[in-house]
């Protein structure tokens, strides 16, 4: 992948389809999966998007994550977002389905994508579905569909509240994922501020990006607390120390970058708060059992 493919780019890739940038209020649209490029005669490399998506699907494919794939045969809800890179194997041609996109501006009023489970792990990324749900979100789609087409001047304020059913519905049959942390305790306070400055430097965007913060000492110190009392709050909370949470964030990335950029691995290792390649690629080897180069060439 070069670069984040920008909602200007999909819809140059899309025939019969009309760009209408929403400047006001964020983007929002809906698109029939057979109307998606297909790549035929090349395999889809990793693409990391400017937008979120929720599709639903119908047929045999395959989603590859950095971290995980998973294997289509009827009916799911896929979702995707900015951070992670992913690609799309269509196993056959027969593919359905409807597409809806959308910034964080056009739902920011009703929720952060962010906060949701969907769109925060790859484990809740494709969700298989039944029969029955599969027709009633088809036709919250289609409803979608129809309602971008009329005049109504609240209209997406309607659609607003559309999504939201839908990205709902993933949440209810979304597999169980980690303790949600609502910041009643001082524990959950820090473990919250901590989260948010970790996160806050992915995801990296260009080469010339470099996180800030790498250590256990700089978290605490950005924070004002003692490291000891970070590492205890965070333990109570997550059950992992702030050493444990930093890595496997720095290897998420790390994964991410191999899989979805053609960046070299020095500057990889750069970006990611190392000063020498070979450091990384002992770091990353000892918490993947493998080089960073065999993971980018690992399918």
């Amino acid at each position: 992948m070069q670069g984040i493919i920008k909602i200007e780019d999909l819809y140059k890739s899309i025939k019969e389809t009309i760009y209408d940038n929403l400047v006001a209020i964020g983007h929002f649209d809906v698109i029939k999966v057979e109307d998606l490029p297909t790549y035929q005669g090349k395999p889809a490399g990793y693409l990391r998007q400017a937008y979120y998506k929720v599709s639903l699907v119908y047929g045999h494919s395959k989603i590859h994550y950095p971290t995980k794939s998973f294997e289509i045969n009827g009916a799911a809800l896929v979702f995707t977002n900015p951070k992670t890179p992913y690609k799309w194997e269509r196993i056959t041609n027969d593919q359905q389905g409807y597409v809806c996109i959308f910034t964080r501006d056009f739902l920011i009023s009703l929720a952060n994508p962010d906060d949701l489970s969907i769109y925060q792990s790859v484990d809740c990324g494709v969700i298989s579905i039944h029969e029955k749900l599969a027709e009633k979100l088809k036709n919250t789609f289609i409803e979608m569909m129809e309602e971008l087409k009329g005049n109504y001047h609240l209209k997406y304020d309607l659609l607003r509240y559309m999504l939201m059913e839908i990205l709902h519905q993933g949440q209810k049959i979304a597999p169980n994922g980690t303790r949600q942390i609502i910041g009643s305790n001082a524990n959950e306070r820090i473990t919250l501020a901590f989260l948010v400055l970790l996160e806050r430097q992915f995801p990296i965007e260009n080469s010339a990006q470099k996180i800030r913060l790498s250590g256990p000492g700089e978290f605490a110190e950005a924070l004002n607390i003692h490291v000891n009392h970070l590492n205890k709050a965070l333990h109570e909370i997550t059950g992992s120390s702030t050493s444990t949470l930093i890595n496997n964030r720095i290897i998420l990335e790390a994964k991410n970058l191999l899989k979805g950029t053609t960046w070299a691995v020095n500057e990889i290792s750069q970006a990611l708060g190392f000063d020498e390649s070979n450091h990384f690629s002992t770091f990353f080897k000892r918490h993947q059992g493998l080089s960073p180069n065999k993971f980018r060439t690992i399918d």
